[in-house]
């Protein structure tokens, strides 16, 4: 394979994005295509588009591109990947299956309420609920 193509990231999700890297072995096109809609010609990208195209110029006898990945919205742990392929440049590559997740997590079940009967101020009553995936937010806004 004349080239290797290489994303940063496993697994992206909404406001991320991750830098893909494009390596021509020596003696290839060291050149990639880029069309007028800032789009690399011959990379098939899944769940998201690759823009910002830089190059790096000559790394350890290789031409190195790099590219920011950015996913598409409201996709759910999709398995996603890049290909690149230009016809009859023998500069082939495939990237790994990453994972885009830019789906907001959504409430499972229904949610238990301790005490649903208060009759008295101050009274507490803890309401548990389960969310879809793991989640950081340690405390939440009620909104209408």
């Amino acid at each position: 394979m004349a080239t290797t193509l290489t994303i940063n990231e496993e697994v992206i999700k909404a406001g991320e994005t991750a830098e893909v890297k494009f390596a021509f072995e020596p003696n290839t096109d060291y050149s990639l295509a880029i069309g007028s809609d800032g789009l690399i010609q011959g990379l098939t990208v899944t769940g998201g588009s690759v823009r910002n195209v830089i190059d790096r110029g000559v790394i350890y006898g290789r031409r190195v591109y790099t590219a920011t990945f950015t996913p598409n919205a409201n996709l759910d742990r999709t398995e996603c990947s890049l290909i690149y392929d230009v016809a009859g440049t023998g500069n082939d590559a495939t990237s790994a299956i990453f994972i885009v997740d830019t789906r907001a997590p959504t409430l499972t079940g229904t949610p238990t309420i301790s005490n649903p009967t208060l009759t008295r101020a101050n009274q507490v009553s803890t309401i548990t609920f389960a969310f879809s995936e793991r989640i950081t937010q340690t405390s939440f806004t009620q909104t209408a």
